[in-house]
């Protein structure tokens, strides 16, 4: 069924990309959203929550519209006869940086100008949208930004004494 289905959904994502992407062309270069001007948000998913996954994808979205820009996937498992891609040797931790960089690039080459990136902080996919557009400026979430501080202030919360990375932070 998957074999059947793939190339369905991959040209119906393809479209939806060129679709947003042309949306934003037609705006004034000046504009905030425009191509020249993008705003997006991106982001990786794991495809076994909770556990060590062997599948990741990583999207851009129109932050402004969330219409769909550039779309990534890997895949750490054998080679099967649906995707023909290479199967991906480095670790599930690591994944979410290198489509991160793979999908950054490929907006760059196609002559997008990345000028603000909303993400949830992790810190690989922020390096990869510093080197494709290095005047873009990567914003935090604010939801994780929160949850991350909560789940500090727990941890905090718990000692007696606060050692210098904790401190620190």
């Amino acid at each position: 069924m998957i074999k059947l289905v793939y190339p369905h959904i991959t040209e119906i994502l393809d479209k939806m990309c060129e679709e947003e992407k042309e949306r934003m062309k037609k705006m004034e270069d000046e504009s905030l959203g425009s191509w020249k001007r993008a705003v997006v948000t991106s982001d990786g998913v794991w495809h076994t929550r909770g556990y060590f996954s062997k599948k990741g994808s990583f999207t851009i979205k129109n932050y402004l519209s969330g219409g769909l820009l550039w779309y990534g996937h890997k895949c750490m498992r054998g080679a099967d006869s649906v995707v023909e891609e290479e199967v991906y040797e480095g670790t599930s931790k690591s994944m979410e940086g290198v489509l991160a960089t793979e999908c950054y690039g490929q907006a760059k080459e196609e002559g997008a100008n990345v000028v603000c990136v909303w993400q949830d902080g992790d810190s690989s996919s922020g390096k990869s949208v510093k080197e494709k557009f290095t005047v873009c400026q990567v914003m935090k979430c604010g939801g994780h930004v929160g949850r991350s501080h909560t789940n500090n202030l727990k941890e905090f919360a718990k000692k007696k004494e606060f050692s210098s990375d904790m401190k620190r932070k």
